[in-house]
């Protein structure tokens, strides 16, 4: 039986790690915090990778439950997903080093114990590497992982994959990939599958399972830079075809990497923040326009943090928990943000309102109104988990908001401005064309007119040369 203990201050801060939500509750394991030695494994290590933070959503309560058997040695920058009961793991960072892994251990969602299912080996699997993306697919019956891309040392690493592409591009000593592999969870073993248009070599991107043999991905660092596109897969036995959803909207976001993404439906993929960025846009997979929404920048100033969906039973509606991550300052942070959502006529959802998970026994409370107004001055969190080091931070997201607003509009006001400029340019040089046309056509006419003329000319000639043998014999 797993030792529980409740954790009225919630968990430790923390950034590279997941989160997912089962059954009304959030699980969170792993990432780089307070305390992790620097070391491929310790006594200390062991004691913070064997328990798993749990918060009962409702409640808003925090529980540390004890796990058993032994944990991942990536216990940062790996990457998750939930199927069947249980959470599996794959890869990470040791935090030493160039220390990287390719293990794949589940975590059993009934009795928290870890079991290995592949250990880290030079002889299979994917290359040892941390920042990659895992989702689960089931195929023909069949229930499988699969691994995408990724950053690993070029030393001491398995031989690379034959189609994939490795890019050193800007990196000392690691290698950047588009590798692509599955497991299968019923034979146990690693595949190949032929991935057509994998796109470039990435890593701290995002990708989410779609259904059971589709996937979505977006963002990344690439060698060509910070990617802003999105990437939907389409997985068979044998392979993964690529297509690049080329956004219909005139406004899209910026390249993201180290952000965090959710679907928050079967149409909508949610971005929130990520490194130099502090937005929050939702994509339309099928309309596929991209639109922006204003949040506190206490939600979107942060990167190496995660998203979950939790979608609640009795009509209560969708909302996204954002937890931890760095804010501007590099500081960890802790506290749980939610983001409630609604979804209107047309298949658009927006925001309703935004705040903090209560860390008290009361029940959950939203922290703000309908979002736009202002946040009580009441809303405050726990000392110990203050995002920023300033005592005001718990007030200063509505000026922040509002500062947020006010550039938003002087931004569409310059572009609409420019755009006017540009309309009246565009105007003045197709009436300088118009006239050009105009005058041309004029210099053909006279051009044709005396064409002719010369043609007159030359035909009275011909008639005169004509007649001149018959005035001479005459």
């Amino acid at each position: 039986m797993e030792e529980t203990r409740v954790n009225a201050a919630g968990p430790t801060p923390r950034y590279y790690h997941n989160t997912h939500i089962v059954n009304d509750k959030l699980y969170l394991w792993g990432g780089d915090q307070p305390g992790l030695p620097q070391l491929h494994n310790s006594p200390e290590k062991l004691k913070l990778s064997s328990v798993v933070d749990v918060i009962q959503l409702p409640t808003g309560e925090w529980e540390t439950v004890a796990t058993t058997g032994n944990p991942p040695l990536g216990i940062r920058g790996y990457a998750s997903t939930v199927m069947n009961q249980q959470i599996l793991f794959f890869g990470g960072s040791c935090n030493h080093d160039d220390c990287r892994h390719n293990s794949l251990f589940s975590l059993s969602l009934v009795d928290f114990k870890w079991t290995k299912l592949s250990p880290t080996s030079m002889l299979q699997g994917p290359m040892l590497k941390a920042y990659c993306g895992m989702a689960g697919l089931r195929i023909n019956g069949e229930d499988y992982l699969l691994v995408v891309g990724g950053v690993g040392p070029m030393a001491n690493n398995r031989p690379y994959q034959t189609e994939a592409e490795y890019s050193d591009k800007g990196l000392q000593g690691f290698v950047r990939t588009n590798e692509h592999h599955y497991y299968k969870l019923s034979t146990g073993k690693w595949v190949s599958p032929s991935a057509i248009s994998p796109g470039q070599p990435r890593y701290l991107f995002t990708m989410s399972s779609l259904n059971d043999n589709t996937v979505i991905l977006f963002g990344g660092n690439t060698p060509n830079g910070i990617s802003n596109t999105v990437y939907v897969g389409t997985c068979t036995e044998s392979s993964i075809t690529w297509q690049k959803l080329v956004p219909e909207s005139i406004e899209v976001p910026l390249g993201h990497y180290g952000h965090a993404s959710v679907l928050i439906n079967e149409e909508e993929l949610m971005i929130v923040g990520g490194v130099g960025t502090s937005d929050c846009w939702i994509f339309n997979l099928y309309t596929r326009w991209w639109k922006q929404i204003l949040l506190p920048k206490t939600v979107t100033g942060r990167y190496d943090h995660s998203l979950s969906i939790w979608k609640q039973g009795g009509g209560k509606g969708v909302s996204v928990i954002v937890f931890g991550g760095l804010n501007k300052d590099y500081l960890p942070l802790s506290y749980p943000e939610i983001i409630e959502l609604e979804r209107f006529s047309g298949n658009h959802s927006q925001v309703k309102r935004v705040g903090a998970l209560s860390l008290s026994e009361q029940p959950l409370m939203m922290i703000g109104s309908e979002y736009g107004q202002p946040i009580p001055q009441s809303y405050s969190r726990s000392p110990s988990h203050t995002p920023y080091p300033s005592p005001q931070s718990s007030s200063s997201s509505v000026p922040q908001l509002l500062h947020q607003l006010e550039v938003e509009k002087e931004r569409h006001r310059k572009e609409s401005s420019e755009l006017a400029e540009a309309n009246d340019q565009l105007r003045e040089e197709l009436a300088i064309i118009s006239q050009q046309k105009k005058l041309l056509g004029i210099k053909l006419e006279h051009m044709a007119d005396e064409n002719q003329h010369n043609k007159r000319e030359l035909n009275e000639k011909d008639e005169i040369d004509k007649q001149r043998p018959l005035e001479l014999k005459e």
